[in-house]
């Protein structure tokens, strides 16, 4: 456990306070160690992992119960603070993906465009999309509820974006790949 000013950050939190470039080292240092390709994924899959098929507005179904994910209104009694990534069970999309809902937003890989990203005729997010090498000043998309927003911004189709160099103590990543580990 290591403890910054009065709060103890425990160890099964999710990682945040970790910037968009921060993020895209990362994923490289796993593909060094694993050779497995492993990224930020585009927001579309974002969206879906969340999603399912069905596009549901939460990973669970389509009401909202405060108890279900770590946000404002699910710790009354406490401090505004994430929590360990197995401490909302039913926050876990259809694909057993943990923590969509609430808890941190994740960095994708976008760049942020008000419309949402450009896709081809199958719906693939076109690559030009997605530019590895642009400035800190472009807007980077992040999706997801975090533990620190309200009812009002957790739908899983809610967009968020920051610039890519900023760190922020509701902003982490996940990692993924491609189906087959292409």
């Amino acid at each position: 456990m290591l403890a910054v000013g009065r709060v103890r950050l425990e160890p099964d939190w999710p990682v945040f306070m970790v910037d968009w470039y921060g993020a895209l080292a990362y994923a490289e240092w796993a593909l060094s160690r694993r050779g497995t390709r492993w990224g930020l994924p585009d927001e579309l899959a974002w969206e879906k992992a969340a999603r399912g098929v069905d596009g549901r507005l939460y990973p669970w179904c389509d009401s909202f119960d405060a108890s279900w994910a770590c946000m404002k209104e699910s710790m009354p009694d406490r401090r505004l603070l994430p929590a360990g990534v197995g401490h909302f069970p039913v926050d876990e999309s259809p694909f057993g993906v943990r923590g969509q809902a609430g808890n941190v937003r994740a960095w994708c890989n976008d760049i942020f465009t008000p419309t949402g990203p450009e896709t081809d005729a199958g719906g693939r997010v076109r690559p030009e999309a997605v530019d590895m090498g642009a400035p800190s000043a472009v807007l980077r998309v992040n999706r997801g509820g975090s533990w620190y927003d309200s009812v009002a911004v957790m739908r899983l189709s809610d967009r968020f974006n920051h610039r890519a160099s900023n760190r922020n103590s509701n902003i982490g990543f996940r990692l993924a790949r491609r189906y087959g580990g292409a």
